[in-house]
C-alpha cells in the first residue's frame, strides 16, 4: 500500500512537471470559466431541479403505494385490503394517518434515491427538511384536490409521518448511494 502511495505522487509530480503552461501555452480565461461553471454545475446542482425530479418520482410511486395503503378515504386501484384497515383496527386512527404519511412519501424519497445521481442526492440532503416538507405538503394539496376530506389533527399526523418518514429515506439512501460509490 505504502509503495502505491508513493507511485501515485511520483506519477502527479511528472504529471505536473509536463503541465501545458511550462510549454508557453496557457488555457484561454473564458475556456477556464466555463469548464468551472460546467463541473460546479454538475457538483453542485440547482436543490428546485432535484426537487422536481423528486416530485415526478413521487407522483409515480406514491400513486402505486395507494394500492397498498388507502389514505384518507381515497383508493384509486379498487383494491379490497388496505394496510391502512390493519393499522387502524391494531392503534387506531392517528397512528394509522401516522405509518400512511410514512409509507407515501419516504417509498417515494427512498426510490428517488435509486435513480438520483449521487450529487443530486446530496443536494437533496442537504435540503432535505425543506424539500420533505413541500413534498408532503403538495401531497396533502392534491388529495384535497382529488376529494378527500382532510381534518387538521389527521392531516398534522400524516405530514408529521410524511417529514419523519421521508428524512429517514433521504439519510438510507445517501447512505446506501454513497457506500455503493467506493
Amino acid at each position: 500500500m505504502k509503495n502505491h502511495n508513493q507511485n501515485w505522487k511520483n506519477d502527479f509530480s511528472l504529471f505536473l512537471a509536463t503541465d501545458s503552461r511550462e510549454k508557453g501555452k496557457t488555457l484561454p480565461t473564458q475556456a477556464e470559466q466555463q469548464i468551472l461553471s460546467s463541473i460546479g454545475r454538475l457538483l453542485n446542482p440547482n436543490p428546485f431541479t432535484v426537487f422536481f425530479k423528486v416530485l415526478a418520482l413521487h407522483t409515480v410511486i406514491s400513486s402505486l403505494s395507494l394500492s397498498v395503503c388507502h389514505q384518507f378515504g381515497m383508493n384509486p386501484f379498487k383494491t379490497s385490503a388496505s394496510l391502512s384497515d390493519l393499522i387502524m383496527t391494531l392503534w387506531g386512527h392517528g397512528a394509522c394517518m401516522f405509518f400512511c404519511g410514512v409509507i407515501f412519501v419516504s417509498f417515494s424519497v427512498f426510490f428517488a434515491g435509486i435513480f438520483l445521481s449521487i450529487e443530486e442526492l446530496n443536494s437533496l440532503k442537504n435540503h432535505k427538511f425543506i424539500q420533505i416538507l413541500a413534498l408532503g405538503s403538495l401531497s396533502l394539496v392534491t388529495f384535497a384536490i382529488f376529494g378527500a376530506e382532510l381534518v387538521f389533527t389527521f392531516s398534522g399526523f400524516w405530514l408529521l409521518g410524511a417529514l419523519i418518514g421521508g428524512l429517514f429515506a433521504t439519510e438510507i439512501s445517501w447512505f446506501l448511494k454513497k457506500s455503493s460509490a467506493y
